[in-house]
Formats: structure tokens, sequence, C-alpha cells
């Protein structure tokens, strides 16, 4: 049975002069950032929602956020790829096209370091481990590159055989309650029809769920379901694709397989979201027939074409390509303005001065952009300089305590975590990723900017 997580991220909104978002959290004491978002567990919060909503009534205060339903991986056999890292628009070409297959050329050393799985593109080493382990439901065709530096082979995996029956959310144009507009806070009238989408989260909230009675206190609501098949009815394969009329094709991978691709390294199971099971006398007004895609005849027709152009390029020679400190820096100015909620503000000149007389010295050009943030969206946390002076001071007192060896030298000093809990640690310029299990090195970067690079540009 697969079992469901319900998350419920809002903030208030209103006009009244001096109201304060992050206030409003703390009158009713519930966590939330610095900006006033509150992170609600539904299952197990659904009363703080109610008492949000009372106090919000009470201070002529609306209430905006975004609900997310979600299977519990370990009760899934089906995956979804949802990769984290994207090439940026202008990493691809504009659309080309051979015979009948339509494609776009891509700068391929742009990827990620180790990075194996990035849009809709699956690498060599992806490739490779695929044919070695007999997995089934694949075939490749090569991704064109047209970057001046060295970069691995990118692929577009040919996924040959299809899910019968799913739900996919995707068909909604609208599958959100908006009341208000968030920025004016005018009333939105006469827009909106709430009957099909009400009708919908009622279908939608199975077999379990609590969105219809989340839905009663929310002034503005967008909702995100999960893509569901039936697990009964999937082919015999490896990997599959659902796919309806007009969508694109999502390519879906069986947990075995992602078992065995994870334990070799070669998948992260951060790329991948558990598809839930349904069965038809459950959700009768909502399952699809999954079509055929159209575009896998042409595909695999020109593989050889595209093969052929592969070898003819690694038979080049091309420089590899290595960022500067400079074009670091900026590129993590550019991911702050396009994700002002993830990175602070910078460092004050008070506490760079103690920066600079530290260990962690070599953070400060980081630090004079944003004080912590979050990178690669999520994938990873740096602290506040005084924060991570007392994370250090007791991650070492932990080793102390548990009698393990330090596996890096003494100076090495932990500045950050990983969203797995795992431990980052700066050691003069190099940064290590430690497991929070074994303490073993699990990641290196030869340069701060390098690991900043690896986030920010993915």
């Amino acid at each position: 049975m697969t079992i469901y997580n319900e998350i419920l991220e809002l903030i208030a909104d209103c006009h009244r002069e001096g109201f304060d978002k992050e206030d409003f959290a703390k009158e009713l004491h519930i966590a939330s950032d610095r900006v006033g978002w509150m992170r609600l567990d539904i299952g197990k919060e659904m009363d703080t929602l109610k008492r949000i909503s009372s106090h919000a009534k009470e201070n002529g205060v609306k209430l905006r956020g975004e609900y997310t339903k979600t299977a519990i991986p370990s009760t899934a056999q089906w995956y979804r790829f949802s990769p984290r890292n994207h090439f940026s628009m202008s990493d691809y070409s504009y659309s080309e096209k051979y015979e009948n297959y339509w494609y776009y050329k891509v700068r391929a050393y742009k990827a990620p370091r180790g990075c194996n799985v990035i849009d809709n593109l699956v690498s060599q080493a992806f490739v490779d481990k695929y044919r070695e382990s007999g997995l089934t439901g694949l075939d490749f065709i090569w991704q064109p590159d047209n970057g001046k530096y060295h970069a691995d082979s990118f692929y577009v995996p040919i996924v040959l055989e299809k899910a019968k029956r799913c739900i996919y959310p995707g068909h909604m144009d609208i599958a959100s309650k908006q009341t208000y507009h968030s920025v004016t806070l005018a009333p939105v009238t006469g827009r909106y029809d709430f009957a099909e989408t009400l009708a919908y989260y009622q279908q939608a909230d199975f077999p379990q769920g609590h969105l219809c009675e989340v839905e009663k206190y929310m002034d503005n609501l967008d909702v995100v379901l999960p893509l569901t098949v039936e697990y009964h009815s999937m082919p015999d394969t490896d990997f599959a694709y659902c796919v309806l009329e007009g969508f694109k094709p999502i390519p879906l991978i069986r947990d075995t397989a992602l078992q065995l691709l994870t334990d070799s390294g070669i998948a992260n199971r951060a790329d991948f979201t558990p598809v839930p099971d349904i069965h038809e006398e459950e959700q009768h007004l909502l399952i699809y027939e999954c079509t055929e895609y159209p575009r896998i005849p042409d595909m695999l027709h020109a593989k050889a074409h595209f093969e052929k152009l592969r070898l003819t390029l690694a038979a080049k020679e091309r420089p590899v390509f290595v960022p500067s400190e400079k074009e670091v820096l900026a590129l993590l100015r550019k991911y702050k303005r396009n994700h002002p909620d993830f990175l602070n503000r910078a460092i004050s000149k008070k506490i760079a001065e103690a920066v600079s007389q530290s260990p962690y010295s070599p953070l400060l050009p980081y630090y004079r952009i944003g004080c912590a943030g979050r990178l690669a969206e999520y994938a990873y946390e740096y602290f506040y300089y005084e924060t991570a002076l007392q994370e250090n001071e007791a991650f070492h007192q932990r080793l102390a305590a548990e009698h393990i060896a330090d596996p890096l030298p003494n100076e090495a000093v932990l500045f950050g975590k990983s969203a797995d809990d795992n431990y980052l640690l700066l050691h003069k310029e190099q940064v290590y990723e430690l497991s929070c299990y074994d303490y073993q090195v699990i990641n290196h970067w030869d340069a701060v900017y390098l690991f900043f690079y690896e986030q920010v540009e993915g």
C-alpha cells in the first residue's frame, strides 16, 4: 500500500502598514524562515492550520500557499525521472531537424561533474551501466554536443514500453484556488470557476488525504499532485513511459532498477520521484489510457546517424573547461537574483573581519554575496559564520565522544550540510562531504569555487 506525505507551505499577506510576515508566524509560535513561510506536515498538523486560519481571519490577513502530495519512497514500486539539475536555455541551440527527428544541440560541458541525469538526458556512464546490468525497456540516441570544451556524452533515453493507465494531474489547466492577486491583494472575481477544480480535489484525495479540508482554510492555494499509475498493468520491463495526448512522455523506472543504479553510484534517488499505485475501481473518473509516443520510430531510425556524429566529435581534441573564481562569483550573484529566498543578505563588515582571520577565510568572497543559504536549491546548505563555529565545535566533540579518528586534518572546519545531513567541511581551499553515518569522504572538490560552481551552474 502506498503511503503519502502531505506538505503545506504557506505565508500570510496583508496590506496593513508595518505588517511583518515573520512576526505573524512568531505570534503563533510557529517556525518560519526569514521571509515568513511556514511549513506544515498536514497529516500531523491540521489543527495548527486551523489555528493559523483563525488568527488570520481575526486580523484581516490572507493566506496563500502550496499543497504538495507525494508518495513515501519506500512504499513505491515505480519512480519518475525528476532531475534536480538542468541546462540553462542558453546552453541549447535552436531546434534542428534530421529527416523526421527534431533535436537540439547542447553545450554538454556545462553539466555538473558526475551528473548522470540532467533534464531529459542521461550520461554515458548511465548508458554503460544499463547495458552492463542487462536492464530492459530503453534504447538511446546521442544528444549532439556543440560546446567547445571536452565533455561526457549525453543521450536521450528512448523508452520503448508505455504504462497502460494513469492519473496525470497535468491535464488540468487550473488545479488551484485564487481568491486574490498576491501582489495587489485585490479580489479575483468572475475569473475562476471552482466547481471543476473542487471536483478534481475530491477525486484526487485518494486513498487518504486532507486536500479538501486544507482548501477551506486557504485563500490562495496551488496544488501539486503526483502522477499515478496502475502497478498491475505496467509492462514487464525495468523502464516504461507514461504520456497523454498533447503532453511530453514521462520516463519511469522500476524500484529494483533504481536500487541497482543507486548502489552502483550512477543514480541518486533525489533525481527520482515515487509514483503511487491506483486501482481502476478507486479512481474510474480520473484514470486515462496512456497514448503511444509517436516520435519513438523516428528516434530509433536516427540513432545510427547521430552515433556517427558522436564518433567524429570524440576523435577531435577539445580543451577541458575550468571556470575561474570570478566567473563562479558572478554565477552565484545570478543565482541569488533568480532565487532570492535561497541566499541571505551579505555578511557584515564586522563579521567579515573575523572570517578573514579564521580558517573560514576561503569562504569570505561567497559570504559577501550571501552570508548563508541553500545551494542547488535544496541539495546543500552553508551556515552563517556564527552557526558554522558552533556546529564545527559540536562536530569535533561528537567525534571525540564516539572515539572516531578525524577523517581530515585537524584544521578542517565544518561549514554546512547536505539535504541528507552529510557534513560539509573546508580544509584550506578544498571542500569535502562526509557521510553522516560513518564520517567517510563521499565527495571532494579541489577548490571552494568548484564546489559553488557545481551547485549554482547545475
